[in-house]
């Protein structure tokens, strides 16, 4: 499945469990409301006509055409029926007779006279909710019943009595239920209607807005190591897209920029080692083409000498540029106090034939510790001294200085030699690049020892700058972070 398509399964999955809670609330809401209704219009039409009831001492009187029957409005035009009988059971009144059919067939319950009822008595059909209301005479609770007369009475008062009446309402659900259903579909249609309409514009919205992943996914895979210079296309908008966009185009821009030193390191490494090789076997060649002396082979075996001790000079950078890049991998835990170190560093520069020509300058008393590894520390600052001795004639004093502050520790080297040109500083570091001077006036070397020194700086999360001026000299600086946090050995 797509991202288009799964981004649309997820956003109408969310619009069915909305619009399913909202037309389930909506419809419980307007039943319940119905059903309120319902039930008020019923309990309206029984207290209207439980009015129309008269209580006399000598019994019950049912007085509709001296009271006005107000039965009130229906909401939803709900038929409703009702009834008055007597304790027999016998209909003394009947209200909307076109319906008294159906009531009776559907809902009412037996009408006679039952002792044991209290109250008002409500029930639910099929079709009719229906109340029944049983009103007793006043005699019926007096001490003795039998010594009450009604003769008397009723030939003064030709109204009939009654000692007991029921009035049964019934209220026709219907109505209610065809507004629900017709509720219901309304609401499955509009939510299908609306679940429709999603669909189609979230396909649409989502293709439209993963469309620029899609132009990036063709142009990435068009990318290889033979085209690296191509890149994504550019969106520039803020969002995260846009990042994702501007951080892929960076990585494909460091890419291209570490495999372009690759393989130029790969190039300058194949002609440093193919010269000293080519030089070896030449010169093998041609001594073994006839006999030579002792003292012709001597001579021939001191030059491949030479040449296989260049070549062993390349290999031993390399190895170490290898196992410069594993080693920044490992942890610098080691606190190195720079102020006893360097003391030690130099004392080891003892037997050099020029030791006497390096000048010490420690010019602040501020604690320099660092973290970091002694042995790559020693190889570090030994390439810079030992390039700077290369590049000036002997006599020549080198200045090594030392200083701190709260953040770096500066160790700076200072020669006095011929200097560098402008152009060249800028390649300074690049493996086996060399300047023409050097060249030109047949110093050894490989070109690797400062790009070994520049990598060891960063390693120890420092940099390594450079100055220079034609016939002054050139200043190398290690800058390196000091630490002001306690060292815990462990």
């Amino acid at each position: 499945m797509t991202l288009t398509y799964r981004l649309l399964a997820y956003f109408l999955s969310m619009l069915t469990a909305v619009l399913l809670c909202f037309s389930g609330a909506l419809y419980f809401l307007v039943s319940y409301y119905c059903d309120r209704q319902v039930e008020n219009r019923l309990n309206s039409i029984l207290s209207t006509l439980r009015s129309a009831v008269e209580t006399e001492a000598e019994g019950l009187e049912w007085e509709p055409a001296t009271r006005m029957l107000v039965l009130g409005f229906a909401p939803l035009n709900e038929p409703y029926v009702w009834l008055v009988s007597d304790a027999e059971g016998r209909t003394i009144d009947v209200g909307s007779a076109e319906f008294l059919s159906s009531f009776l067939h559907d809902a009412a319950p037996v009408l006679k006279f039952d002792s044991s009822r209290h109250g008002i008595t409500t029930w639910r059909s099929r079709e009719w909710i229906a109340s029944q209301e049983w009103i007793e005479a006043a005699y019926l609770h007096s001490t003795d019943p039998s010594n009450v007369d009604l003769s008397a009475n009723q030939d003064q008062d030709p109204r009939p009595t009654y000692r007991v009446l029921s009035i049964t309402v019934g209220v026709s659900l219907i109505p209610t239920r065809t507004t629900l259903r017709h509720l219901a579909l309304t609401l499955i249609s509009l939510s299908a209607a609306v679940w429709i309409v999603a669909l189609l514009a979230g396909r649409f919205v989502c293709r439209r807005a993963l469309r620029p992943i899609s132009h990036m996914a063709d142009a990435a895979a068009e990318i290889d190591a033979d085209n690296l210079a191509l890149r994504l296309p550019p969106i520039t908008s803020p969002d995260e897209l846009g990042m994702l966009n501007r951080s892929f185009n960076g990585l494909l821009e460091r890419m291209q920029t570490a495999f372009e030193r690759q393989q130029r390191f790969a190039g300058d490494a194949s002609h440093q080692l193919r010269t000293p090789l080519s030089a070896i076997l030449g010169q093998t060649e041609v001594t073994l083409r006839r006999e030579r002396t002792v003292e012709e082979y001597q001579r021939i075996l001191k030059v491949v000498h030479n040449r296989a001790s260049h070549l062993a000079a390349i290999v031993e950078s390399l190895l170490f540029l290898s196992r410069a890049d594993s080693d920044s991998q490992r942890p610098l835990h080691k606190p190195i106090d720079l102020h006893k170190w360097l003391p030690e560093f130099l004392s080891t520069w003892q037997d050099h034939p020029r030791f006497a020509d390096l000048r010490v300058e420690i010019s602040s008393s501020s604690p320099a510790t660092i973290i970091g590894h002694p042995i790559l520390l020693t190889e570090l600052c030994g390439i810079v001294i030992e390039n700077a001795l290369k590049f000036t004639k002997p006599g020549t004093f080198i200045d090594i200085r030392l200083q701190a502050d709260h953040q770096w520790a500066r160790f700076s080297v200072e020669d006095h030699g011929e200097g560098i040109a402008t152009t060249d500083l800028e390649q300074i570091g690049r493996p086996f690049f060399r300047t023409e001077a050097a060249r030109k006036q047949g110093i050894q070397g490989v070109g690797l020892g400062l790009s070994i020194a520049q990598r060891l700086a960063r390693l120890f999360g420092g940099q390594m700058t450079f100055s220079s001026q034609l016939g002054l000299g050139t200043t190398v600086c290690i800058e390196l972070p000091v630490t002001t946090e306690p060292i815990i050995s462990g």
